[in-house]
C-alpha cells in the first residue's frame, strides 16, 4: 500500500490496504503492531486457525509467501470465511470496497467477483508462483450466502472466469425453502381421561433447508405421532416425529410436539371412559399426511 518508512498508520488504513490492495507491507506492520513480531503473530494465527476447526492448514508468515510448511485448503478457508463473516460483520464491510487511495496512490480491488453484479461482496485474492491464481469469493441472493474457494488457475482472467461462473452457478441453482415452520400446527391428536378431547400437535422447530431451484418434488414430509395421548399432557410433551426427506436422500428428524395443556378429567368422568375404552379398545399410533 506504499507506506512511507517511519510513518505512522491507522489501523483501519492498513486493514484497507491488506483488504482491498492486497498489500505486504500492510501486513506486516499489523501483525508487528498486534504481536510485536511476525513470528509472535504467525503463533497466534496457528492458535486461532486450530480454534475454528482448520485443520488442515499451517502458517509460516503474514503474508502468504511461498514457504514449503504453509498451506491450506479449500475447506479449511471456506470454514475461515464463514468464521469471518458471522463474527466480524462490522469488518466484513471492507471486502466490498472497489478501491482505496493512500499516500495519494489509487488502487483497485483485485477481486473481479466485485464488478460483475452477480451480489458479490468479497473476499480475497491471492497468488504464489506454487499455488496459482486463486480466490475466496462470497455473495447473496434472495437472503442465502454461498462461499467458494478456487485455486490453481494459470492467470488472472482465468481465475476471473472461472470463479464468476461458479458463483453464478451457486446463487442461481439453488435456494433455500423454509420445509417446516416451528409452532405451525400439522394434526389434533386425540386425548383419552382428559377435560379436552384434542390437542394441536406441531413442529418444535423450524427447518430450512437448501434444494435445487428448478426441481418441482424439492421434499416429502411425513408425521408420525401418538394417538390417542393419554392426559394429563403438558404443553411441549414430544408426541411425536416429523420426518424429512430430501430428494437427493438426506433426512431431518424434527420433534412434534403437544400445544396445550390437558388436565386430567374428573375422577368419575375418567372411570366412565376408562370402561368404554376396556369395551372398545384403544386406538394405536398413527400417522398424517406427507
Amino acid at each position: 500500500m506504499f507506506l512511507p518508512l517511519g510513518s505512522m498508520a491507522k489501523v483501519e488504513d492498513l486493514i484497507r490496504g491488506v483488504v482491498i490492495q492486497s498489500g505486504n507491507d500492510a501486513c506486516i506492520v499489523l501483525a508487528e503492531g498486534v504481536a510485536g513480531s511476525e513470528e509472535n503473530f504467525v503463533a497466534m494465527m496457528n492458535e486461532k486457525a486450530a480454534e475454528i476447526g482448520m485443520e488442515n492448514s499451517h502458517f509460516m508468515n503474514a503474508t502468504g509467501v511461498d514457504d514449503p510448511n504453509h498451506y491450506s485448503t479449500p475447506r479449511d478457508l471456506g470454514a475461515m470465511s464463514v468464521y469471518l463473516i458471522k463474527h466480524y460483520p462490522e469488518d466484513y464491510k471492507y471486502y466490498s470496497e472497489k478501491e482505496f487511495v493512500y499516500n495519494n496512490i489509487k488502487q483497485g480491488n483485485r477481486n473481479p467477483l466485485l464488478y460483475k453484479n452477480i451480489g458479490a461482496d468479497g473476499i480475497k485474492t491471492g497468488h504464489t508462483s506454487t499455488a496459482g491464481y486463486g480466490l475466496i469469493g462470497s455473495g447473496t441472493a434472495g437472503g442465502r450466502r454461498i462461499v467458494m474457494v478456487i485455486n490453481g488457475t494459470a492467470s488472472m482472467q482465468e481465475r476471473a472466469d472461472e470463479a464468476s461462473k461458479l458463483m453464478s452457478w451457486a446463487l442461481t441453482s439453488f435456494k433455500n425453502m423454509d420445509l417446516v415452520r416451528k409452532d405451525a400446527v400439522i394434526a389434533k391428536a386425540h386425548v383419552v381421561l382428559g377435560v379436552a378431547r384434542e390437542v394441536d400437535v406441531a413442529a418444535a422447530e423450524d427447518f430450512r433447508a437448501t434444494v435445487p431451484s428448478f426441481t418441482k418434488n424439492t421434499a416429502q414430509i411425513a408425521a408420525s405421532y401418538q394417538a390417542p395421548l393419554k392426559a394429563p399432557v403438558k404443553a411441549g410433551d414430544k408426541v411425536g416425529t416429523l420426518l424429512v426427506t430430501l430428494a437427493n436422500g438426506t433426512t431431518k428428524e424434527v420433534p412434534l410436539v403437544a400445544m396445550q395443556d390437558v388436565a386430567e378429567a374428573p375422577f368419575f368422568s375418567r372411570l366412565m371412559e376408562k370402561i368404554m375404552l376396556m369395551i372398545a379398545g384403544t386406538p394405536k399410533y398413527g400417522d398424517a399426511g406427507t
